[in-house]
């Protein structure tokens, strides 16, 4: 578990899911959307690992990079250069260290 920011202690904001098994679906349970803490702004959540995967093509490259002994910092690299620049892959480097390890 990740140590959370001392705001974030107590927050009683959660999530409950139940698996209806004769339905074969998931309800909701219990939500609680109280905060305790600041959320992140919305004009910053595109750069959020979660709002930046990687497509489909980018996977493969990477991929391919790995095979061939190119290190991760290096892949990364070479693939922003080839789009104009980091900031255009439109991953970061721990989206793409999740797909490869």
């Amino acid at each position: 578990m990740k140590p959370r920011a001392e705001s974030m202690i107590d927050c009683s904001a959660h999530l409950s899911i139940k698996l209806d098994r004769e339905k074969n679906n998931f309800l909701v349970n219990r939500f609680v959307d109280k905060h305790n803490h600041p959320l992140v702004m919305s004009e910053c959540a595109h750069m959020l690992p979660s709002q930046r995967p990687l497509s489909a093509s980018q996977a493969i490259e990477v991929d391919l990079a790995k095979q061939s002994g190119i290190p991760l910092k290096s892949s990364y690299e070479l693939l922003g250069r080839q789009v104009g620049g980091r900031e255009s892959l439109g991953y970061t480097k721990h989206a793409q260290r999740i797909i490869l390890y």
